[in-house]
């Protein structure tokens, strides 16, 4: 891409081109701050240098497998346990019931 600097209408759309191509074809990084466990951050900072790689890449890798692994649990076929005690003994009816309430 030639940048007319000559032109300065032709310099800002050429400008405003180039941010939106950058835009387009880089991820988004924000600005935080996190609070490790002392020994974890050690461990993961001394990992970052042994690798050659950005302490803020080895996070993102953590945090990233964290997310592909973390599923909702399945959940657990319950069973009643039914015991047999034994046919009904006298009348078992809606009103009687009450009576007794």
């Amino acid at each position: 891409m030639t940048v007319s600097l000559l032109n300065p209408e032709r310099l800002l759309k050429d400008i405003l081109t180039a941010r939106c191509l950058y835009a387009k074809f880089t991820i988004m990084m924000i600005r935080t701050t996190v609070r490790f466990e002392e020994n974890l951050f050690k461990e993961a900072r001394k990992k970052a240098i042994d690798e050659g790689m950005p302490f803020a890449d080895i996070v993102n890798q953590a945090l990233k497998d964290f997310l592909k692994t973390k599923k909702t649990p399945k959940k657990q076929k319950f069973e009643f346990k039914v015991y047999n005690v034994g046919p009904i003994k006298g009348s078992l009816s809606r009103e009687k019931l009450y009576e007794n309430i």
